[in-house]
């Protein structure tokens, strides 16, 4: 249902939805953390919301709702929803760890983990730094930063209260 075109590099790229006609940007797609929009307008000038989106080890699973019945849920959301659900702590401790090295110079490092602190208190942090030249050689460092997410959980009887945030800082070049 979603095409993708990649022509920006790590952000400021395309995504249009099946059937809709669209200019480019994220035009009629709402991209939401958690069930909330990442940011309300999906497009701005030389700025698409995948600038402000970053996936890493934090995310647990996408779910996406396209057509109609997405602006039932969300604004300007005609084309569809994209969703990102987090991690969170569960009942015991537990994490992973990803290294990743690529042409280009590229090297990045992910860490997520999360677990009890009570038994009805749960937490999950994780993140990511990267580093890469780019694909052509803009003679600096093209690619260059990473995020950090968390998030504290109190698990009621009927229901859960979250609290969460997320700090991005990556600078990332525009082709």
């Amino acid at each position: 249902g979603f095409y993708v075109e990649s022509s920006g590099g790590e952000g400021g790229n395309n995504l249009f939805t099946r059937g809709i006609p669209a200019d480019g940007n994220f035009r009629y797609v709402s991209v939401q953390e958690d069930g909330l929009p990442v940011f309300a307008a999906p497009e701005c000038m030389f700025m698409n919301i995948d600038l402000i989106v970053r996936v890493d080890q934090n995310i647990d699973r996408m779910e996406s709702v396209r057509g109609g019945s997405a602006s039932i849920f969300a604004s300007n959301a005609a084309g569809g929803i994209i969703n990102y659900i987090s991690k969170t702590g569960g009942n015991r401790f537990g994490g992973s760890a990803k290294f990743s090295v690529g042409d280009y110079g590229m090297f990045r490092t992910d860490l997520e983990f999360g677990g009890p602190i009570s038994e009805n208190l749960r937490y999950h942090i994780g993140g990511f730094y990267r580093a890469d030249n780019g694909i052509r050689p803009p003679n600096f460092r093209a690619n260059e930063g990473g995020q950090v997410k968390g998030n504290l959980t109190y698990v009621m009887k009927k229901g859960h209260f979250r609290v969460y945030g997320k700090f991005l800082q990556e600078r990332n070049i525009f082709y």
